[in-house]
């Protein structure tokens, strides 16, 4: 098969395929030069565009990706990504957290996230930032980690923190949770999970938000299943303290492993076929004006179509006020609808705006360590620490230093007041070493590294990589 453009001709102007090393997909490559197909179509137009060197091994040659809206999506991920054309302060995406179980003994990693960048108050993009929150699935031979989380980073330093110990922050059981990002005091953006504050972050330009999206980050696609698709349903917050989802014109999409389709960057290993691809759609919202995006669904093959799952019934009386929320109504909508309860739920707006914990009705008891399970070992905690970070060097880990200090102590040489009230011993693993990736993610470079374990689960609670790290003794 050959490619021509429709409006020149000649030899530099024709295109060809050819099968590439792994399969299941498309070289289109020059006729003259080799050099990708690109820039046949003008910037706007959904089009094949960008093209991706390839992995060592395949050259010369290269991949293209998709492109499904107005701007190229480069983002980690299957991604719904959103540039407002509107100045933005306040995003808020929700989905229901399906189980997603694993085949073999490979590590992997899955997270669903909302993530963002931020700029200065003249709206530019002075510095490097970013913002994620959302939920984690990980997995290796122990059994799977499930929790809610969140992460900051600039050019001094990485920053995670572990949720699970908030209301509802642990377990996947087909909840609907909702994860929201507001303005805050100090310039910084204040975290709610379920309409409860979690966090504040530290390091944004202002709360005026740049780039955002919602999607899901697959290690090792194929080992991992889940039932139905998980549907993002942004918002984003505007000037008018008025909440709308995305405009289709202010909205493009990044599909890692698409189902059946040539191979792009920076997806590499073999074909998009099941059980190692993703489906992704971005549906739009019937009879919006402008036009708008309802929901950003990805999906595997084997995936169905299932109903909500709806809240378990709680002990909440009729009259129930919680910091002014009516939280019978609450339970209700979180059941059904999340996007509609800070609207439709009397008190909640401002209760939100108060930064107050609003939502009393996913208490519930945290599992804590069975009596007689024995406590993880300084090595067991060096094992995971391997796992967790990558680092350069020819004998990684090696210089490593492995104590235990109490979660009083590290949360309060780390700024971290939550970390008191765990009344537990932390084992906390530190290196020198150039960090390259963390939980399978390409991370830049960042000196050093400090990683927090729970004694009693082996989770990990906190990390932070970079010089500007708080010293741990």
């Amino acid at each position: 098969m050959q490619l021509r453009s429709c409006t020149a001709s000649g030899a530099a102007l024709t295109w060809y395929t050819q099968p590439p090393k792994y399969g299941g997909g498309l070289w289109l490559r020059n006729n003259v030069n080799t050099e990708c197909l690109n820039g046949l179509y003008p910037s706007g137009n959904a089009a094949l565009d960008v093209c991706y060197d390839l992995p060592t091994g395949e050259m010369p040659g290269r991949h293209w990706v998709l492109r499904t809206g107005p701007f190229q999506c480069e983002a980690e991920g299957t991604t719904l990504c959103v540039r407002p054309e509107q100045p933005i302060y306040g995003l808020m995406d929700t989905w229901q957290q399906h189980e997603i179980t694993y085949s073999g003994t490979t590590y992997s990693n899955m997270l669903n996230f909302l993530r963002w960048g931020t700029l200065n108050s003249q709206g530019a993009n002075s510095k490097s930032d970013g913002f994620e929150f959302g939920w984690e699935s990980r997995y290796s031979s122990s059994p799977r980690e499930e929790n809610a989380y969140w992460l900051e980073f600039d050019a001094g330093s990485y920053e995670y923190h572990n949720l699970s110990s908030m209301p509802g922050g642990s377990g996947a059981d087909g909840r609907l949770h909702t994860y929201m990002v507001v303005p805050g005091e100090n310039s910084q953006h204040e975290l709610y999970f379920d309409f409860n504050p979690v966090a504040s972050t530290t390091k944004t330009e202002s709360v005026r938000i740049g780039e955002s999206g919602g999607g899901l980050f697959a290690e090792t696609v194929e080992a991992a299943t889940f039932p139905a698709s998980f549907e993002h349903r942004m918002q984003l917050f505007d000037g008018n303290n008025v909440w709308r989802r995305p405009w289709v014109t202010e909205a493009s999409t990044n599909e890692v492993y698409p189902c059946n389709a040539p191979r792009n960057a920076p997806a590499t290993g073999g074909p998009n076929t099941p059980p190692r691809c993703l489906n992704a759609s971005m549906v739009p919202k019937a009879g919006s004006t402008p036009s708008a995006v309802d929901y950003f669904a990805i999906s595997k093959p084997s995936a169905t179509t299932l109903a909500t799952v709806g809240l378990t019934k709680r002990n909440i009386g009729a009259d129930r006020i919680y910091n002014g929320v009516d939280q019978r109504a609450l339970a209700n909508c979180m059941a059904v609808d999340p996007n509609r309860c800070i609207r439709d739920v009397p008190g909640l707006a401002d209760c939100v705006k108060a930064h107050k914990a609003c939502n009393i009705t996913n208490q519930h008891p945290l599992e804590h360590r069975k009596k007689g399970v024995p406590l993880i070992s300084k090595q067991q905690a060096l094992k995971l620490a391997r796992q967790a970070v990558t680092v350069s060097g020819v004998t990684p880990h090696v210089a490593a230093r492995v104590r235990v200090v109490s979660a009083e102590e590290y949360a309060r040489a780390a700024g971290l007041p939550d970390l008191r009230k765990l009344n537990r011993n932390l084992i906390v693993v530190s290196g020198n070493e150039p960090v390259r990736a963390f939980l399978g993610r390409d991370v830049g470079r960042y000196a050093g590294y400090d990683l927090a374990f729970s004694e009693s689960t082996g989770s990990l609670l906190h990390a932070c990589l970079g010089p500007a790290c708080p010293a741990i003794s």
